[in-house]
């Protein structure tokens, strides 16, 4: 893996990012609940003019609690996957700097999204 990463948190979950696709790093964002919807992606957040839809990532993880309506953390991720933006809130994001090269980053299902993981994740 030689490309830019930034490191996201989410409770214990630590996921990495290929940098390119981050659109934005913004700061604590509100976000609007769309009832009827898939479980890991709970509602919408407002970006310029669009409604962009939010991924919780605690709702794919057994034993992290997920977001409810009218929680926010600190940050939130959008990022550019093709045509498309997705937001994901986290509660940290760093630029991520590995000691020495490595290939010990795992790819998830999430993978072909530039998603990352350290260590084994069954549920990602």
């Amino acid at each position: 893996m030689s490309e830019p990463l930034l490191m996201i948190s989410v409770q214990s979950l630590k996921l990495f990012v290929v940098a390119r696709i981050v659109r934005e790093v913004l700061g604590e964002k509100d976000w609007i609940p769309i009832p009827g919807t898939r479980q890991e992606l709970p509602g919408v957040i407002g970006w310029g003019r669009r409604a962009v839809a939010m991924l919780d990532l605690a709702r794919m993880v057994a034993d992290l609690r997920p977001l409810q309506v009218g929680e926010t953390r600190a940050r939130m991720l959008l990022l550019q996957l093709s045509d498309s933006n997705l937001a994901i809130p986290a509660d940290s994001v760093q630029q991520y700097t590995p000691k020495e090269p490595s290939n010990q980053l795992l790819r998830c299902r999430g993978h072909h999204l530039g998603l990352f993981a350290a260590g084994s994740l069954q549920a990602l």
